[in-house]
Parts: C-alpha cells; sequence; structure tokens
C-alpha cells in the first residue's frame, strides 16, 4: 500500500543517530540505539510503510525484517527492517511466533536516508493488535490497551521491583539491570568533562567510518564500552577472583583479586584487558590495562594498548542501585584522563540470558528502490 509519511513526532528520549552509529550528529542524546546501521536513520520523523513479510530473522543485536511493499508507481520495493532484539522483546512478553513470513503488517519508524532501511518503532499484525518499541515511542494504532502487545519495558521493572517478596541481596553479587524507569538520557555512559584529545586522536576520528569501523554491526566489542550497553550484568565469585558476566555479547571478564600478574606495559591481553580488583569498603576497584581494541567509545574516538583504566562499582546504601564511575587515561588519545559515569539497579528476577550476537549482510542495510 505504498508509503505514508507521517507528521513529524518529539525527539525520542534515547535517541537516533545520523552519520555515525553512537553519535549525536543531530543533537539527539545516542544512548539505547547503538546497534547496527544507525549510521543511515533519520530521527526527526515516522514513516509508515505496510507490506508482506518475505523474511525475518530472530537474532540479537536485532530481528529484522525484509517486506515487500508497493511504492508509488505501483511496483514491488524490498524495504529491510530492524527491530528490537530477541533480549529486549523475550522481556516484554513478546515471542517469536507472533512474526510470520507470509503475512502482511504495518510497519512505522526512522527510515534511512537513502536507502529502503527502517528502524522500526511499531508493528501493526494481522489481527490488530500492536508491539512497539517504548524507548521510542508510544502507542501508534492500538488506543485499546488490550490491542497492546508486549509490556513496556518501564512498566515490566516496575512491576517486578514493586511485587519483591524480599529485599535486595546486601552484596555485589546478582544480577544489576539497566535502568529503564528513569527515562533521562545519560542511563548509559555520560562524560564527565569534554575529551581533550591529542592531534594524532584527532586526525583518527576524522577517519572514522560508521559503517565499516563499527565494531558493533560486526558483533564485536571490547572495554571500555563493553560496561555501555543495556542489557543486564552479574557479579559471580570465581574462586579467589570476581567475574563479570556481560550479557550483550556473551562477555565474560575475570577480575583477578589474589595472584595477580598484569601484563607488561604495551602488551595485549585481548578485548577485554587484564583486570586487577580489589576492595575499599564495599567499592570494586578494578584496574585494567593491556586492552587490544581500536575503539575508546561509540563515536569514534581511538585507543591504543597503553590505555588504562580504573573502574569503581559502588552499591546504594540500600543496594537497590549499582553507581559506575570510569577513569581512562591514554597520553597518545587524551591530554588529560577522562571519566565517565552510569549506573544500574536491582530487578528481582532479572537473569543473563544467552545473547549468540549474528552479523547479517542486511546490517548494512539495502540500496534505495531495490525491487524483486
Amino acid at each position: 500500500m505504498g508509503i505514508n509519511r507521517a507528521t513529524p513526532v518529539r525527539t525520542p528520549v534515547l535517541g537516533l543517530v545520523l552519520a555515525l552509529a553512537f553519535g549525536c550528529v543531530l543533537g539527539i542524546p545516542a544512548a539505547q540505539a547503538h546497534h547496527s546501521p544507525f549510521v543511515h536513520y533519520e530521527g526527526r520523523q515516522i514513516v509508515e510503510v505496510e507490506g508482506v513479510v518475505t523474511e525475518f530473522e530472530w537474532r540479537n543485536p536485532h530481528t529484522r525484517f525484509n517486506v515487500t511493499a508497493k511504492d508509488a508507481s505501483g511496483k514491488d520495493v524490498v524495504w529491510n527492517m530492524e527491530y528490537s532484539p530477541p533480549a529486549i522483546l523475550l522481556r516484554q512478553g513478546v515471542t517469536k511466533d507472533m512474526f510470520k513470513v507470509g503475512t502482511k503488517m504495518k510497519f512505522a519508524g526512522f527510515k534511512a536516508s537513502g536507502s529502503n532501511t527502517m528502524f522500526v518503532t511499531n508493528i501493526l499484525l494481522p489481527d490488530g493488535r500492536e508491539n512497539y518499541n517504548d524507548e521510542y515511542a508510544p502507542p501508534r494504532w492500538a488506543k485499546d490497551p488490550g490491542k497492546k502487545v508486549g509490556e513496556a519495558l518501564i512498566a515490566y521493572q516496575n512491576r517486578e521491583i514493586g511485587s519483591a517478596a524480599a529485599p535486595p541481596p546486601m552484596n555485589l553479587f546478582h544480577v544489576w539491570a539497566n535502568d529503564f524507569t528513569d527515562r533521562t538520557p545519560n542511563k548509559l555512559f555520560a562524560s564527565v568533562s569534554a575529551y581533550d584529545l591529542t592531534p594524532w586522536a584527532v586526525g583518527v576520528k576524522e577517519h572514522w567510518d560508521p559503517v565499516k569501523d563499527n565494531p558493533y554491526i560486526f558483533c564485536r566489542s571490547g572495554m571500555p564500552n563493553a560496561m555501555d550497553q543495556v542489557h543486564p550484568m552479574r557479579f559471580a565469585h570465581q574462586g579467589d577472583d570476581v567475574r563479570l558476566d556481560i550479557e550483550e555479547y556473551d562477555v565474560h571478564r575475570l577480575i583477578h583479586m589474589k595472584n595477580a600478574r598484569p601484563p607488561a606495559p604495551g602488551a595485549k591481553a585481548g578485548p577485554y584487558g587484564y583486570s586487577v580488583g580489589r576492595w575499599e569498603g564495599n567499592t570494586l576497584v578494578v584496574e585494567t590495562t593491556g586492552i587490544d581494541y581500536p575503539w575508546f567509545d561509540k563515536k569514534g574516538t581511538p585507543e591504543t594498548p597503553g590505555i588504562h583504566l580504573v573502574e569503581r562499582f559502588t552499591p546504594s546504601a540500600d543496594y537497590r542501585r549499582l553507581e559506575y564511575t570510569l577513569t581512562a587515561s591514554d597520553p597518545k588519545v587524551f591530554h588529560t584522563p577522562v571519566t565517565l559515569k552510569r549506573e544500574w539497579i536491582w530487578v528481582p528476577g532479572e537473569t543473563i540470558k544467552p545473547y549468540h550476537c549474528s552479523f547479517n549482510k542486511n546490517d548494512l542495510g539495502i540500496v534505495q528502490g531495490e525491487r524483486r
């Protein structure tokens, strides 16, 4: 039924980005939207497309649809749709069997600039029910609450917290969740001060290719931006050491508490580096070196094997929140150390689920006007 360009909507609280996957070139805060080709998407208006689903992939970091719709001339046009990941949808009560190949559905979302690619915010199912990504948009078509599919993440977390039969564990060693109950934009990394980059770092950043160089599109991560994610993480004991499991990308960090042997200066210990921890009261302090990963953040700021990270994990007095600060020193990149911060919350019953990230060439979008 072609394309209906709806009226512009308010800027999503957590933002979409144009021209780089994790930046803020539109003046929209980059937080949730940190995967796949957000390099393509315009965050200024919602576009509606109705068509038949010809392909469907239920996978992290995003579910994907190929949809055949009619263009203005009545010819078939293929659209590549990117939607919330299974890791989020399952927590909302949305399952794979709700989306079927061969069915006609209506989609709304942020269209790519120059290609038939869309980040989907709302889906209208054939039976009139609507599922929507509540991080970016409210319900669009199904005003009756009985027609909405999937619980908003805010509602899910508030319900779990409100119905808790027992207080949170009075320690660090359990699952901590990203806070969806607060719509402020800095729930992920927020810089305490502006980066004071060296000329070398400025030159590297100027040549950053938000598609070719963006590791998230290809299911890669490293420190420190492995900590800049929206899925749960869990602290656990591993002998005398501490293990930090991060759901996104199935990351496992080992924090050496005893008998640590940090690598020599400049030596590489993998994308998450070599971490040594100590306790300062109830704060876990972690120093990490030997990181073999090219990017400091999600905007093309580089890092070198000489980077040194100091993390501080501090539970609140009631152990319902976990405050986090990270200070990074990398003389080749920063004139002065950089400090980042964020926090997590306790959500009873939250678990770490397998992520199984998978890259597909469609993650890079499809060309304008591709037909079948």
